[in-house]
């Protein structure tokens, strides 16, 4: 799989919220905190902790909020990829995806 980062680090402070347009899959990948992640055409809401990644892809908006305190993160595309979220393990090796981040209903 080939990825090509298209944003280095961008950080969120506490509640803060951020929309993306995407257009193509995607790799999120939670630095720092925690992130919150709803998709557009997605059913369910993700939870994002520290050190790990989800795959978002479907194309539209993402919006991401910071919880419980500021979060870092980063953005990659991802070529090849497939047409739902879930674990990046090329991004996060040796990460348990069940452990690492859940749903939120």
């Amino acid at each position: 799989m080939i990825l090509h980062q298209i944003s280095t680090h961008s950080q969120l402070a506490y509640r803060e919220l951020r929309g993306v347009n995407i257009s193509h899959p995607m790799q999120l990948r939670c630095l720092e905190g925690t992130v919150w992640v709803t998709q557009h055409g997605e059913a369910e809401d993700l939870v994002v902790q520290q050190g790990t990644c989800v795959t978002l892809g479907k194309p539209g908006l993402v919006v991401l909020q910071a919880l419980k305190t500021r979060a870092v993160y980063s953005l990659a595309a991802r070529i090849n990829g497939t047409d739902t979220a879930e674990p990046c393990g090329c991004l996060c090796p040796g990460l348990d995806f069940a452990e690492g981040s859940s749903n939120v209903g």
